[in-house]
């Protein structure tokens, strides 16, 4: 009785390699699509606004070379990692003022970031309220699902209605993460006068004028909205890093329960099982040895 079982058997394990390679190849060509596509997310993309403070305290040099173009460097980095997402520029200080609209055109972007400075604005003094309302007003108007507010800043709010105007984004549905520039040890402001020499800037009553990092302000305003602050180190890169680890991230999940979006083509898988059979087909996989 064993004996028709064992020839069965061998005639099964004959033809498993064209089996295995046939189907699988089969299943490979109808695309199976499960999971979310990454590329997917990133073609959809997330709306960024960046509300860069151009204020004289900027110039501090307590993160080299200086807060500003510190600041001019790590947004760079970002929008180097970009997809095609969309980013747009706000300037601050006293006042607040759109300088690039939302826009998948990264080169022009960085062009305008480039001309940023604590001469882009007339009204001096750090206005993050004024920031934050302008950001909120661009981003309902836009239509995207993914809006949010990166506040690049030392933090000194001189208008003391950041905070409501952060839940107002909140409400908005509008994400505000802050990245901190400067130290809490704080710095003098360096200036300089028409022929290029350099000297501190001044109170009324003469003495030097030190700017501190408020970064308890601005873990208030980044919690208000239920993101996070980021912190600075020696390196630069910091956004690009939270970008792929926070942003992407978010905008992913986010995506998981769309219907509407095109799921990820899993042919990798059974591809590499019919190749396994193509291989053992191949090495003589089950025929009797001679």
């Amino acid at each position: 009785m064993d004996e028709p079982s064992a020839v069965e058997g061998a005639h099964m394990s004959r033809f498993f390699p064209t089996v295995l390679l046939l189907f699988c190849g089969i299943a490979a060509l109808a695309g199976p699509r499960w999971g979310i596509d990454e590329d997917a997310v990133r073609q959809r993309g997330i709306d960024l606004l960046v509300c860069l403070d151009v204020s004289r305290s900027m110039l501090a040099r307590d993160v080299a070379p200086d807060r500003l173009n510190r600041a001019h460097l790590e947004v760079q980095e970002l929008v180097a990692t970009l997809g095609a997402d969309r980013i747009g520029l706000i300037l601050f200080a006293g006042e607040a003022q759109r300088a690039a609209p939302l826009t998948a055109d990264h080169a022009s972007f960085l062009a305008l970031l480039d001309l940023a400075s604590p001469l882009s604005l007339r009204q001096g003094g750090t206005n993050l309220a004024a920031a934050l309302q302008q950001a909120r007003q661009l981003l309902e108007a836009a239509p995207g699902t993914q809006k949010n507010v990166l506040l690049i800043t030392d933090g000194e709010d001189r208008s003391g209605q950041a905070l409501s105007e952060a839940e107002q984004c909140r409400a908005d549905g509008i994400m505000v993460y802050a990245l901190g520039i400067g130290t809490e040890q704080g710095s003098k402001i360096t200036l300089s006068d028409a022929n290029g020499r350099e000297f501190f800037l001044r109170d009324k009553d003469g003495q030097d004028v030190i700017t501190k990092l408020d970064s308890g302000g601005l873990v208030q305003i980044a919690a208000a909205t239920e993101a996070n602050t980021i912190l600075l180190d020696s390196e630069t890169g910091v956004l690009r890093d939270w970008y792929l680890e926070e942003l992407l991230p978010r905008a992913r999940d986010a995506a998981t329960g769309d219907p509407d979006l095109e799921r990820a083509n899993r042919y990798q898988w059974p591809l590499s099982l019919a190749l396994v059979g193509a291989l053992l087909a191949l090495a003589g996989f089950g025929r009797r040895k001679s």
